[in-house]
């Protein structure tokens, strides 16, 4: 099915070289697969090939329009904080950092006696 979809990404655009698709498993599947899928389009692109990809296109019911097809999102790799938890604090007080780098200077030289 991926492959089919980039073949019918290639006839919707037909400028693109390459097609690079992601198919994800859908929440609660028990292989939690990812397929990706690379295909690069010879120029000219072989009618037969155009022609399979239209056929593609009429048995699965697809739109030729590209507007529908192109999205532009934006996902954070990490979601937000809720709401609920407190905001992170820019800087920790004075004494809260002199404790840490004092901290981590102890350990430092602790190791460095272990080695001799």
């Amino acid at each position: 099915m991926l492959v089919a979809r980039a073949d019918v990404t290639k006839l919707r655009m037909d400028s693109l070289r390459v097609v690079v698709g992601i198919g994800v498993a859908p929440d609660g599947d028990s292989d939690d697969s990812v397929d990706l899928v690379v295909r690069e389009f010879p120029e000219p692109w072989p009618e037969a090939a155009r022609n399979a990809a239209a056929r593609v296109v009429e048995e699965l019911g697809l739109s030729r329009d590209t507007a529908r097809s192109q999205r532009r999102s934006y996902e954070t790799e990490f979601p937000e904080r809720p709401a609920s938890s407190s905001p992170p604090t820019a800087s920790r007080p004075r004494s809260e950092k002199a404790t840490g780098k004092a901290k981590r200077q102890a350990q430092r030289a602790a190791r460095k006696r272990g080695r001799r």
